[in-house]
């Protein structure tokens, strides 16, 4: 397993069919969000598209309740060895949430499909039995944190050397690594730690703000491209207002004052209501210095506390259907917005804001040029 923070178990006798594996691993999301991808990824579009890429030659899916799903696929072993039949795997999924907050989402044979479903000629049929636990852990820097059990006891039928089992191992394990590198944030929750300490740092120079009300600092060696800023304020609108603006980059009102801002050209992705793709070129405003471009993966969440985190990091997600341009430099760029209600003044709703930005812009930068 390539994933160090993914841990894999794994039992197999030689020659035996029976494997049982349990994977574990923590992930950056909600028992909730967890449960909903896992459940709801079996019908989505990004499996039917990676689905031959696991070994899945045939799949169906049937829609039971908001509950309940049938689940019936066909296998190959994933190792080109003459002799081996295809498996089919022909399951009903459950989902539920118990009254600690622990979501479970099951798989278990069923035979409720075979009339309207016949089992293919020459495919051997498996006894599985999978079991997804979620649990909820305290949160780590406002961000919500689920450990992950995945338990699965699979017969394959007949006879399976080791060598054929270890070679499947991978793709059992990649499910949770998967769910788990979706989810991660630990950069938002590193910065989002490191806010107090960014404030209280004597390293930072107190920049002139253009509005009296915004304290800015930042910190930037002459000649790195690295460039580390803090901007602070407090602001007469609830949290949920203040995001719905920042994360809405797609608006007529940030497209209107895109140029005012340096941005020469801009693409906006929605991945769904929680994230998106923002690719944006601009220039630094100097004669002879290239264009830069930020490449970014936007996901935004609300904690317990009512605090609303922005995240915005670097992604080559969209680098085969939007390559970069020609004599355009990508920078890396980690920013996050982080909005916390404060109780209001008469009727009018009060929000701390933090805004945080690490910027590489990539080349010898004069400070100069940084302090514009």
């Amino acid at each position: 397993m390539d994933d160090p923070k993914v841990n894999l178990k794994l039992v197999h006798l030689d020659g035996e069919s029976l494997v049982t594996g349990v994977v574990t691993t923590v992930v950056d999301t909600s028992v909730e969000e967890c449960a909903a991808n896992e459940f709801c990824s079996l019908y989505s579009r990004k499996f039917k598209r990676s689905a031959r890429d696991r070994g899945i030659t045939d799949f169906t899916v049937k829609c039971i309740n908001d509950h309940s799903l049938y689940y019936l696929t066909t296998r190959n072993l994933g190792v080109l060895i003459p002799g081996f039949a295809e498996r089919e795997f022909r399951l009903k999924a459950t989902w539920k949430k118990d009254d600690l907050g622990n979501a479970l989402v099951y798989f278990e044979d069923t035979s409720e499909c075979d009339i309207t479903h016949p089992v293919k000629s020459k495919s051997v049929v498996t006894s599985v039995q999978t079991f997804w636990f979620f649990e909820p852990l305290p949160s780590i820097g406002g961000v919500p944190q689920t450990k992950v059990t995945l338990t699965s006891k699979v017969n394959l039928r007949g006879a399976i050397p080791s060598r054929i089992m270890n070679a499947l191992a991978p793709r059992f394990a990649s499910t949770v690594s998967d769910l788990r590198k979706k989810f991660d944030r630990n950069r938002s929750i590193d910065t989002a730690n490191s806010f107090d300490k960014y404030n209280e740092s004597h390293d930072f120079k107190l920049l002139k703000s253009p509005d009296s009300r915004v304290v800015m600092k930042a910190v930037h060696l002459d000649g790195e491209s690295l460039v580390t800023g803090i901007a602070t304020a407090m602001l007469d609108a609830s949290a949920e207002d203040c995001a719905a603006y920042e994360f809405c980059i797609d608006s007529r009102e940030m497209d209107r004052t895109a140029r005012d801002r340096g941005i020469t050209d801009k693409t906006v992705k929605h991945i769904n209501d929680h994230r998106l793709y923002y690719l944006s070129t601009r220039t630094l405003g100097v004669p002879g210095f290239a264009l830069r471009q930020g490449r970014n993966k936007a996901i935004w969440h609300k904690d317990d506390h009512g605090r609303i985190l922005i995240d915005f990091s670097d992604t080559l997600d969209c680098d085969e259907s939007h390559p970069v341009r020609p004599h355009v430099i990508v920078a890396s760029v980690h920013t996050v917005w982080s909005f916390e209600p404060l109780p209001p003044i008469g009727d009018i709703p009060q929000t701390k804001v933090n805004f945080i930005a690490k910027i590489d812009f990539k080349g010898a930068i004069p400070s100069r040029m940084m302090n514009r």
